[in-house]
């Protein structure tokens, strides 16, 4: 083989590898190996077969068949070892054959209406198992030599290492599929869950007698409709561990304005600007709490006269860092009545600040302002 014919080939075949791991169309990466190879070999017809559960082989792709002879995904061949393909991939070995001295195989109809005198066949496998053949065949007297076989099955390797590519791909598109499905099926039954632990709460607080008891009860309501609104946000998003911060934070504000029987554009105004940026699960967890004992705490306390602002910001600092202020210009915090169990939400923000290894600051002039700098 000439210099010219080797570097020719191995060009051929560094363009097609190249393409071939990262192609998704895998009949037209089987077409395009079959033009190649016949170029390559100087060959007029190339051809894939596939290997089939019964054993039989399915023409995929080819080179040089005219469509009344044969069709991909349509035309069949005996496999197994009746033909050269078939035993070539029963033993994984090429197969060097002259047609017309050939006693081993039946030729088949492809093989004699095409005029076939020589054909070479390498197998394809995937991860060391069978997929099927990789077929050249001339017209002429010219035997196929070691070089051209050598060609053949390098081929043949990189075809199956992209075809064990996209059945990889496949399998992980259907596994993260699955996921997804799962994913939501939880989402939707916690999101219930808590609906129904709300619900159960609502009732008791009807129950019970004494302003105490329903101030408890009031207090836990908030917190667990906090964790509702995460799995709403995230469900609503289709998101798997993410939620948009401004979205869930506003939505969480106007829900403590209703719970507390006011509309945030009323005499106590409520006001959000807050960086685009999304945050895992358990971070709008621990901010969604933090929010709802500070909305709480506020709208209960800091506003005696029955009017006044309470505010939250989010500015991104870079470095993937947020500063969360949440703001209200009433009576600062001095001076407003202990929440039962002697400050309970107080003691909760600084636990989940710690959670979120976040630098927590506490200001009191004119109102009360909490000022949280966390990664995100």
């Amino acid at each position: 083989m000439s210099d010219h014919i080797w570097l020719r080939r191995q060009q051929a075949l560094a363009e097609f590898g190249t393409g071939a791991l990262s192609s998704s169309n895998i009949d037209g990466l089987l077409a395009e190996a079959c033009r190649l190879v016949a170029q390559g070999l100087d060959s007029p017809i190339a051809k894939v077969l596939k290997q089939m559960p019964d054993d039989g082989l399915l023409l995929c792709a080819d080179h040089g068949i005219p469509r009344k002879i044969a069709e991909p995904g349509k035309t069949r061949i005996e496999g197994d070892t009746k033909s050269a393909a078939g035993f070539s991939i029963k033993t994984r070995k090429p197969v060097l054959s002259h047609v017309s001295s050939e006693e081993r195989f039946d030729p088949g109809d492809i093989v004699r209406q095409m005029g076939v005198t020589y054909s070479v066949n390498v197998p394809i496998c995937c991860e060391d198992v069978p997929y099927g053949a990789l077929e050249a065949d001339r017209t002429d007297e010219r035997p196929y030599s070691e070089a051209d076989v050598n060609f053949l099955q390098t081929y043949a390797n990189v075809l199956g290492a992209a075809i064990q590519q996209q059945r990889n791909a496949r399998r992980i598109e259907a596994l993260l599929e699955t996921q997804k499905l799962l994913f939501s099926e939880l989402q939707h039954r916690v999101k219930n869950d808590l609906q129904i632990i709300l619900i159960l709460i609502e009732l008791q607080q009807r129950r019970v007698t004494g302003d105490e008891a329903r101030e408890h009860l009031n207090i836990i309501l908030g917190r667990v409709d906090a964790l509702r609104l995460v799995h709403e946000r995230m469900f609503a998003g289709q998101a798997v561990d993410r939620v948009n911060l401004a979205e869930y934070l506003r939505l969480l504000s106007a829900t403590r304005f209703q719970m507390h029987g006011l509309e945030p554009a009323g005499p106590i105004k409520l006001t959000t600007e807050i960086a685009p940026v999304t945050i895992d699960h358990d971070r709008a967890v621990s901010l969604g709490l933090i929010a709802n004992e500070f909305l709480t705490n506020s709208l209960k306390h800091a506003f005696p006269q029955g009017s006044g602002t309470i505010s939250i910001s989010g500015t991104s600092l870079g470095d993937h860092r947020l500063r969360l202020t949440f703001a209200d210009d009433g009576r600062g915090q001095a001076a407003r009545p202990k929440e039962p169990e002697t400050g309970t939400g107080l003691r909760l923000i600084a636990m989940l600040g710690r959670q979120l290894d976040a630098e927590v600051v506490w200001k009191t002039e004119r109102g009360t302002r909490l000022e949280l700098t966390f990664s995100v």
